[in-house]
C-alpha cells in the first residue's frame, strides 16, 4: 500500500498521527514511518486488498486473452468461407506427369506414386484418379492396349489391374545393365538432366553410391580433359556439384572440337559426285564414278599405265610419270590415243592379240 501513496498523502497520514519527521524527509524516509506505524491489523487488510485486486486483474487478463484468441479463430473460419475451393482438372496432374507407354525406360510403381501424390496435391478424389489415369496412357503403346481390356469400376482396382501387368522388380544387373546403355547425348538433353535420368534408373535398385558416379562420368564418353572436372565425386551430390563447371567447358569448346553424341538422323546426301572426294583409277581424275567417266575405258587386265595387255603395271617399260597421284593413262588417254597406238609405240601388238582373242 506504501509503494502507491505519493510523498505528500505520507506526510498528511503522519502529520494526522502527530508522527515527527524531518522537513527534509524523502519518500523513502516517509514509507519506512509509514510502515513503523501501521497498525498490523491495517496492514494485514491492506495487503488482503491488494492481493484480492491482483487476482481480480488476472482474471480480467485471462478473459482479455481468451476473447483476442476467439477473435482470431472467427477471423480464419471467416476467410475459410469465404475462399472458393477450385475442383481439381485433369491439366493440373498432366503438367507434372508424363504419359505411360509401358516401355522399360518407366518403372511402374514410381509413375504410378508419382501420380498419387500429385492428384493429393490437388485434392483429388477416387474418381478423378480413375478419369486422370486412364487419360495418360499413351496411345499407340501397351498401355494403351491395356486400357482397352481393363474392366476397373474404380481407382483401387485399376492400380491393382496396372501394377499387377507391368509392375516388376528389376534386378540389380539389369539396373546395371540400362546405366551402361544410356548415354549422354546433347541433343536430348542437358548435362544436369542426364545425371538426374541416371540417378533415377540407378534409384531402382540397391547400387553403391560411388559406383553410379562412375558409371554416369563413363556415360558422357568425353575423351577430352575437361571429363576430369567430374572425377573428384565420390557421391551425387558432389557430382551434381561439379557438373555445372563441367557443362560450362563444354559450351567454352570450339564448334570443331567438341566431342558429343550425335542425334539418329539422315546424313545430308552430297548434291553432286564432286561432293564425294571419289578418285576414278581409269583416268585418274576426281569428282565422279566409273559411269560417269569421260575418258576412254581402259581394257580390263591391262597395264594401269601404258594399257598393254602383255604385262602389269610393275613390269611396264614406261616411266611414271612425273605426278605420283595419276597412275593411269591419263596423258594418253586425255589425248584420245587408243591402246593399240601404245602398243604399237612399245613394240607390242595388242591389236592383233585383242582381236585374235575376240575371235577365238
Amino acid at each position: 500500500m506504501a509503494n502507491r501513496l505519493t510523498k505528500d498523502e505520507l506526510m498528511e497520514w503522519l502529520q494526522e498521527r502527530n508522527i515527527e519527521f524531518p522537513a527534509s524527509a524523502t519518500v523513502r524516509l516517509l514509507r519506512t514511518l509509514y510502515e513503523s506505524h501501521m497498525p498490523r491489523a491495517e496492514m494485514e487488510e491492506e495487503q488482503e486488498d491488494d492481493g484480492e485486486q491482483e487476482a481480480r486483474l488476472d482474471e480480467q487478463i485471462r478473459i482479455l486473452e481468451k476473447k483476442k484468441q476467439l477473435a482470431e479463430l472467427r477471423r480464419e473460419l471467416a476467410v475459410c468461407e469465404t475462399q472458393v475451393v477450385r475442383p481439381a482438372e485433369f491439366q493440373d496432374v498432366k503438367c507434372v506427369i508424363p504419359m505411360f507407354t509401358g516401355s522399360d525406360l518407366c518403372v511402374p510403381e514410381k509413375w504410378i506414386s508419382d501420380f498419387e501424390r500429385a492428384c493429393d496435391a490437388v485434392r483429388g478424389d477416387g474418381e478423378f484418379r480413375l478419369k486422370s489415369v486412364r487419360r495418360l496412357m499413351e496411345p499407340g503403346t501397351e498401355a494403351e492396349w491395356f486400357l482397352r481390356v481393363d474392366r476397373s469400376h474404380s481407382y483401387e482396382e485399376f492400380r491393382e489391374h496396372f501394377l499387377g501387368c507391368f509392375g516388376h522388380r528389376l534386378s540389380m544387373s539389369e539396373v546395371i545393365d540400362k546405366l551402361r546403355r544410356t548415354t549422354f547425348s546433347t541433343c536430348k538433353t542437358t548435362v544436369v538432366g542426364y545425371i538426374l535420368r541416371m540417378q533415377e534408373i540407378a534409384s531402382c535398385a540397391d547400387i553403391d553410391e560411388a559406383l553410379t558416379v562412375q558409371m554416369i562420368v563413363d556415360g558422357f564418353q568425353d575423351r577430352t580433359a575437361d571429363i576430369s572436372v567430374l572425377y573428384p565425386a565420390t557421391n551425387l551430390m558432389q557430382l551434381m556439384h561439379l557438373a555445372r563447371r563441367y557443362a560450362q567447358l563444354r559450351e567454352l569448346r570450339p564448334s570443331s572440337a567438341r566431342i558429343t553424341s550425335t542425334c539418329s538422323s539422315k546424313k545430308p546426301k552430297p548434291k553432286d559426285d564432286s561432293e564425294l572426294g571419289l578418285r576414278y583409277y581409269n583416268c585418274s581424275g576426281e569428282g565422279h564414278i566409273s559411269a560417269r567417266c569421260p575418258e576412254p575405258r581402259r581394257e580390263r587386265g591391262s597395264c594401269f599405265r601404258c594399257g598393254s595387255q602383255q604385262h602389269v603395271i610393275r613390269n611396264c617399260p614406261r616411266p611414271a610419270p612425273q605426278n605420283k597421284n595419276k597412275v593411269a593413262l591419263v596423258d594418253d588417254f586425255r589425248q584420245n590415243c587408243q591402246p593399240d597406238a601404245i602398243g604399237e609405240q612399245l613394240g607390242g601388238e595388242i591389236a592383233e592379240i585383242n582381236r585374235s582373242d575376240q575371235s577365238g
